[in-house]
């Protein structure tokens, strides 16, 4: 691994991390024809960043892979400080070649994105301007989901955010259904991908994916100390939003 690429925590990749950083070209082709509507959302989160009302502002990553979604968004931001945290070395051997891109002060951290924030409210004097997390924190549990955002809202400035593309369960619907739902579409629609590749992209979701309601994320981050929710995008065929939360 290179030697700018700090590591926090633990390592060990668990099972989400380890099939990712295996399965590199399943992701590509997911981006590639945008099965999980990544076009759509990170182009509502660029006109957001270019918005943003902070003349200047850090950025934290928490699951930033290899950087090729988030660079595009930032290249003409007003960011003075990046900083993305993956379990992945893989991965973040990549983002090294993406990072370049970014404006500002730029470091990567291999690390437990739980252990890193953690770490991060340890460190008084720190505060982010924004926290952004995509397709990550929905393989986590619903203890350690509210852990994180109670910390995440800890490490932002006043006036600041954290922005959530993710994907939900609607209310009242069980994991298994969600689940069964979203093979569903799966099968039918990620056509790129061969017969052994969904294979994999199933199990990854049975032993890893978690997703919330709308409700329960909104009412951790309320309970947090957020002060508003906001859905800025919602996709009418994948269950992908994007969410921020106001401090």
């Amino acid at each position: 691994m290179s030697k700018d690429i700090a590591k926090i925590g633990n390592q060990t990749l668990p099972s989400s991390a380890a099939i990712f950083a295996k399965n590199w070209q399943i992701y590509q082709k997911i981006l590639k024809h945008n099965h999980m509507r990544h076009q759509e959302m990170y182009d509502v989160l660029h006109q957001f960043i270019l918005n943003y009302p902070a003349k200047l502002f850090s950025f934290l990553d928490l699951g930033c892979g290899d950087l090729s979604t988030i660079t595009p968004c930032l290249i003409d931001s007003n960011i003075y400080s990046y900083t993305g945290v993956d379990l992945s070395p893989q991965a973040l051997e990549i983002a090294q070649e993406n990072i370049g891109y970014i404006p500002g002060k730029k470091k990567l951290i291999t690390g437990n994105i739980r252990d890193v924030v953690k770490e991060l409210v340890s460190t008084k004097n720190l505060k982010i301007d924004i926290v952004f997390s995509s397709y990550t924190i929905h393989h986590l549990n619903t203890l350690e989901k509210k852990n994180l955002i109670n910390d995440i809202c800890q490490i932002l400035h006043p006036n600041s955010c954290f922005i959530l593309i993710d994907v939900f369960r609607e209310e009242g619907e069980s994991r298994d259904y969600y689940l069964a739902k979203y093979w569903q579409n799966i099968t039918k629609n990620w056509f790129s991908l061969t017969k052994d590749e969904i294979d994999m992209a199933v199990t990854h979701m049975e032993t890893c994916d978690f997703p919330e309601t709308e409700n329960t994320i909104i009412n951790q981050a309320k309970n947090a100390g957020f002060s508003k929710c906001e859905f800025i995008y919602r996709d009418k065929e994948h269950p992908g939003y994007l969410l921020v939360c106001y401090k």
